[in-house]
C-alpha cells in the first residue's frame, strides 16, 4: 500500500465543527512525491464539503518530517500534551503530543439561474 488516510468526523466541540484526521501515512518509497499532499487535498475537500470549519490532527513531537509537512500545508500548532507518553516506553517517553489545526475558509454559494456555484 502506497498511502493511507483514516479520517473520522468528530461531533462539534464547544460549538466548533471540526473534522479529525485519525491517521495519515505514506510508504517510504512514495514519500516526497506528492502523495501526502494529494491525500490531504482530498481530506480538505471532503471536510469543506461537509461544512466543517477546521481539521484537527495529532502527531508526536519526534515526527519532524510530519510536522514540517503540516506547517507547509498551512496547519497551525494550537496545543500539545507533554505528559501523554510519559508512562510509555523509553523510545517515546520524552515525546509530546502535538495538536495541529487547519482552519477552512467558508464555502460561499452563488445563486445563478436556479443553479448554485461554489
Amino acid at each position: 500500500m502506497a498511502a493511507s488516510l483514516r479520517a473520522i468526523c468528530s461531533p462539534p466541540l464547544d460549538g466548533n465543527d471540526c473534522a479529525n484526521i485519525d491517521g495519515i501515512a505514506v510508504s517510504r518509497p512514495y514519500r516526497r512525491a506528492g502523495v501526502g499532499r494529494r491525500l490531504m487535498d482530498e481530506a480538505v475537500a471532503w471536510a469543506a464539503g461537509m461544512n466543517f470549519h477546521a481539521i484537527l490532527l495529532e502527531t508526536q513531537s519526534s515526527n519532524v518530517s510530519a510536522c514540517r509537512f503540516y506547517v507547509k500545508y498551512r496547519f497551525v500548532l494550537r496545543g500539545g500534551d507533554r505528559y501523554l507518553y510519559s508512562q510509555w516506553g523509553d523510545d517515546v517517553r520524552s515525546d509530546s503530543d502535538l495538536y495541529w489545526y487547519l482552519f477552512l475558509p467558508p464555502i460561499v454559494l452563488t445563486h445563478v439561474n436556479d443553479s448554485f456555484w461554489l
